[in-house]
């Protein structure tokens, strides 16, 4: 049955197999068309031979241009079949100007020092129209949408360029008396289509999507207009001969249009998409300079001499301030038009919190894009519903779809890794494009809520049969929000432990690691809920036993009164700790969260206050960062903190006498294994205790204060190091991640210690990377806000360290954005044995995804993990599996190894 079916909401719904096939036999399809790359780089090791075999012996002439013209008409040929792009005008008529610049060449060679001849004729009446139709084609082809700003500039960048020409080529040949009329004539045709060749390859370079063919198809006329430039200037000077530059531009613009063509990004150019506001920079610096041209100009006559052009320049100026005022009206209508569209979108989500079923989402999304459509724009909005497989997947706009209209835009409905449906508009090229923004929101919040409804209808049916609830009980002993003892309770408990009859008792003090931040970020609503079922949890886990309380915030206390043997205190120790699980579903929030906790027994203590006080060091000692997550008081834990002690007093003088080195992890690409940069790690060798952790010093460098200077330290050592890792390998130059504490961060002058870092030794802002904890975005603090971006507006990328082992929530990310997640290693070591953990770190790869955020696995060690994390979309990594932290001798044998 390939027709829709309705569902008992009325939504269409597509027939899933007949739909996945599709998409099967699209799939493939797409695997067999395109050039293979290793035809590409054949052809570009080919084009290399023959540009240098002319720059070693301009002499041979035809002998490299006929290799040269067969070996371009070839490539062309061969792109355009084998690519297939969607429109093939624009390349059929490149290729032909290729050809009829080939033609003109030739006889040119037959008519070298005659001016004009027959080669002018084949160049201006066939090869510049050919050439001009078809970038025209290409760059309207490609384009998302050809609005007024675009023409705007389009002319602009034509006048200032034209008063380029004018003033270098144009006026001196028209001003020479010497010349025939005809000549010229023919002599200002060139710069007059040269001029109209650059105004296309540059609206080509900022109106179509970025690919290696329209980079090397921009190359190729480039390289022409300097070939044509600098042969009207030596014609104008001391008269044009073979074998000089000009000849290599146009070699060169063969060389890359044949690349161009060939290169299967040249299907790309083609396609309809939307542009991405990165090339809004570079726009508006070259419009700035094509203002700027006639101005200069006139500065320098006016400091050589009379002034010639003073009328010419007074006119171009004057139009161009004109043109300039225009734009800055359409950009204040385009600001006007965008508060709009956001206002329609704030709208329709708050119409979206308001619907019961799916049939009131579709009519929200078909009246929030006809709003977001200029008025009387033939579209139509469809909402298909069922299991399409995986999410995320593309937003795709294509011919299929929407019955009527040539194109479709299909927005992906998901929830977590499902895809629950589409929603499609039909519509024209122009108006699928102004949609491609505001679509995926609509979307989003169409699934949030179409997955609200479902689960609103199971939940009323439980509510239904669990209606009744056991009434709170207003006692001192009762801790209101959990229903377990309150502090009076379990202080009684641990009293009548003390004074046991011999039994072995034991005092069990714990606490949630982030519970502030959870607080903080998610809600006092969703912390409570999650204080409610971990008690519930440990609860049902000590059972008869003993007795569970709350003591405060999030800290819980245990008493069991008869433990056995310490054997047994230690095995219900390791249980607590388990007892969070892959985390805890509150509602609509999955909250993944760890626990810390310490233990004593009534061997060590007689008393009620030593037995809570011998656990509350217990629990402090459980604290440090990668070391045990419970402990058990004892004389070798009394030890310890002696030995702490002495230890945080050594931290100082070691820094000072230079004692303390940095090692380098390689952070590799998962898919081809190449390394794209390091983090940087600090090591300790002592004199006396060998190599010491980092587990075990860095949080004393905290405590005490020394992890400024520590951390300034390691700045400055790792940023040096990788300034010189450019010479060894230039065209692939890995970056460096430190680390930063939360307290380093907030030091004075901490960013301005950065930028002075990255000046003195010559590092570029985007190859370091500050690695920062979660707990330091926790809060509105609007001065880590104004630093986190004053660093990325620097170039320097952000990168949060340790992911979920915090708070685990991605709702802050909104208002502090950074470039990186650093998934950790807890949840790596449990993606192969759990599906509940693969499904998390999948969902947490595709929220990534959605705020454009890289992400990076640490801890990889098994193959296995390896290949569930490339499946599951994460596309670096770091870990044993690829290598353990190296010195820094090593870390750039790794780069000189990975070298071309």
């Amino acid at each position: 049955m390939n027709e829709r079916r309705a569902t008992r909401d009325g939504v269409a719904t597509p027939d899933i197999a007949g739909l996945r096939q599709v998409d099967e036999a699209a799939r493939l399809f797409g695997e067999r068309r395109g050039v293979r790359p290793r035809t590409v780089r054949l052809y570009a090791c080919w084009a290399a031979l023959l540009f240098v075999a002319y720059l070693v012996m301009p002499s041979l002439g035809l002998v490299v241009y006929g290799p040269v013209i067969i070996s371009t008409v070839a490539a062309a040929i061969a792109g355009i079949v084998r690519n297939r792009p969607r429109r093939r005008l624009p390349w059929i008529l490149l290729t032909g100007a290729y050809l009829a610049f080939a033609a003109g060449s030739l006889v040119a060679y037959a008519t070298i020092g005659t001016f004009p001849s027959a080669a002018d004729v084949v160049f201006l009446a066939l090869y510049v129209p050919l050439m001009i139709a078809g970038l025209a084609t290409l760059s309207r082809s490609g384009a998302a949408m050809l609005d007024r700003a675009s023409t705007l500039d389009a002319v602009i960048l034509t006048i200032g360029s034209g008063f380029l020409a004018w003033t270098f080529l144009i006026r001196p040949f028209l001003t020479r008396p010497d010349l025939p009329a005809l000549t010229k004539l023919v002599s200002i045709a060139y710069p007059i289509t040269d001029v109209l060749v650059l105004v296309l390859l540059a609206r080509l370079g900022l109106g179509v999507a970025r690919t290696i063919s329209g980079s090397l198809l921009i190359v190729s006329g480039v390289s022409m207009l300097a070939a044509d430039t600098l042969y009207g200037l030596m014609r104008l000077n001391s008269g044009f001969t073979l074998g000089g530059p000009t000849d290599l531009g146009w070699l060169l613009f063969y060389l890359a249009g044949g690349l161009a063509v060939l290169h299967p990004s040249m299907a790309r150019l083609t396609e309809p998409q939307v542009l991405s506001r990165t090339q809004v920079s570079l726009r508006r610096g070259v419009l700035t300079l094509a203002c700027l041209l006639a101005p200069a100009a006139l500065l320098i006559q006016a400091l050589r001499g009379p002034v010639h052009d003073g009328v010419v320049i007074a006119a171009v100026s004057a139009v161009l301030i004109l043109l300039g005022l225009t734009r800055i009206s359409i950009v204040a209508t385009s600001l006007r038009q965008t508060l709009a569209r956001e206002r329609e979108l704030r709208q329709a989500c708050e119409a979206l919190l308001l619907c019961t079923d799916t049939a009131a989402v579709t009519t929200v999304l078909q009246r929030a894009v006809g709003r977001l459509l200029a008025d009387g724009t033939r579209h139509r909005t469809e909402l298909l519903l069922g299991d399409l497989g995986p999410f995320p997947a593309p937003m795709t706009m294509a011919p299929d779809g929407v019955a009527g209209f040539d194109l479709t835009l299909r927005c992906p409905l998901g929830v977590g890794d499902s895809r629950i449906g589409d929603l499609l508009v039909g519509g024209d090229e122009t108006s699928l494009a102004e949609l491609q923004q505001s679509l995926p929101v609509l979307a989003g919040q169409a699934a949030t809520m179409i997955d609200r409804i479902r689960l609103n209808r199971e939940i009323n049916r439980q509510e239904t049969q669990n209606y009744l609830k056991n009434e709170l009980m207003a006692r001192a002993y009762l801790d209101q929000l959990t229903g377990l003892g309150s502090r009076l309770r379990f202080t009684d408990d641990t009293a009548l432990l003390s004074a046991g009859d011999g039994l072995l008792g034991a005092v069990f003090v714990l606490n949630i690691d982030d519970f502030r931040a959870i607080n903080d970020t998610m809600g006092h609503e969703v912390g409570d809920g999650l204080l409610v079922a971990l008690g519930r949890r440990l609860t049902e886990l000590v059972g008869d036993r003993g007795r569970v309380s709350r003591l405060g915030a999030d800290e819980f206390g245990v008493v069991v009164p008869d433990a056995g043997d310490v054997e047994a205190v230690d095995r219900l120790a390791e249980q607590m700790i388990a007892v969070p699980g892959d985390g805890f579903t509150l509602g609509d929030t999955r909250i993944s969260t760890r626990l810390r906790l310490g233990v004593a027994t009534t061997l060590e203590a007689g008393s009620a206050s030593e037995l809570v006080g011998q656990a509350d060091v217990a629990l402090d000692n459980a604290r440090t960062p990668g070391g045990p997550r419970w402990r058990r008081y004892d004389a070798v834990l009394h030890a310890q903190v002696i030995d702490q002690m002495q230890l945080r007093t050594e931290l100082a003088p070691a820094l000072a006498a230079g004692a303390f080195r940095l090692h380098y992890q390689p952070i590799v690409e998962l898919s081809s294994g190449r390394t794209v940069g390091f983090e940087a790690l600090l090591r300790w060798p002592h004199p006396t205790r060998g190599m010491v952790s980092p587990v075990e010093f860095i949080p004393l460098a905290e405590e005490s204060g020394v992890i400024v200077e520590l951390g300034a330290w390691v700045l400055h050592t790792a940023v040096h190091e990788a300034a010189s890792w450019a010479a060894l390998d230039p065209g692939h130059v890995p970056y460096v991640s430190v680390n930063v504490s939360v307290r380093q961060f907030h030091a004075p002058g901490f960013v301005a210690r950065v930028h002075d870092e990255l000046a003195a030794s010559g590092l570029p802002a985007d190859r370091l990377t500050l690695e920062i904890v979660e707990s330091l975005l926790v809060g509105e603090q609007e001065q880590i806000q104004a630093d986190i971006a004053e660093l990325r507006a620097a170039g320097i990328k952000v990168s949060i360290d340790d992911f979920g082992t915090g708070y685990s929530s991605l709702s802050y990310l909104h208002r502090m954005p950074v470039d990186t997640l650093k998934l950790d290693k807890s949840f790596v070591d449990t993606i192969v044995g759990s599906p509940q953990q693969h499904d998390l770190v999948r969902g947490i790869l595709q929220m990534a995804a959605m705020l454009s955020l890289t992400v990076v696995a640490e801890g990889i060690e098994t193959e296995a993990e390896h290949r569930l994390l490339t499946e599951a979309g994460c596309g670096y990594g770091q870990g044993f599996l690829f290598a353990r932290p190296l010195t820094d001798t090593d870390a750039r044998a790794r780069i000189r190894a990975e070298a071309p």
